[in-house]
């Protein structure tokens, strides 16, 4: 995995969807012991629409799904995990960059847009029993971001 991110030939070569997502929902351990379930790119109201049973009979509102921008957000992966008595739940949205891309304002722009999304969603807004994280993987970090 390290050539594969790293190494000057295939940092240019490595194909962020077809390649490094598939190698990384195999890999969950990557990301934490505590994940045993992913799914890759998922369309952000598909994700929440799937979290929704385990809100255990709460009534919420039907919402149309978008960024604030008024797109309609693709998640490269969203891992899972129950733990204790299954009532705390963690969700881990990853945004996933090949391995020459420099992350810069727009690649942190693009997961705060999804984790803004989450947090201001009325039907998660109340649900103490679920953590959502929201992480933004590449090679390197543009200076203005860092």
């Amino acid at each position: 995995m390290r050539e594969l991110l790293f190494e000057f030939e295939s940092r240019y070569t490595l194909r962020e969807k077809d390649q490094l997502h598939r190698m990384l929902e195999k890999e969950l351990w990557i990301f934490g012991d505590e994940y045993s379930h992913a799914v890759s790119e998922i369309g952000l109201a598909k994700a929440l629409n799937r979290h929704l049973p385990r809100l255990e009979g709460r009534t919420v509102p039907q919402q149309r799904d978008q960024l604030h921008n008024g797109t309609s957000g693709r998640l490269d992966l969203l891992l899972s995990s129950v733990s204790g008595s299954g009532r705390t739940k963690q969700q881990l949205v990853v945004e996933l960059k090949r391995p020459r891309t420099v992350l810069s304002e727009a690649e942190v722009a693009q997961i705060n847009s999804y984790a803004y999304a989450v947090t201001t969603d009325e039907r998660y807004r109340h649900d103490e029993e679920t953590c959502w994280e929201f992480w933004l993987v590449g090679n390197s970090i543009d200076d203005v971001v860092q």
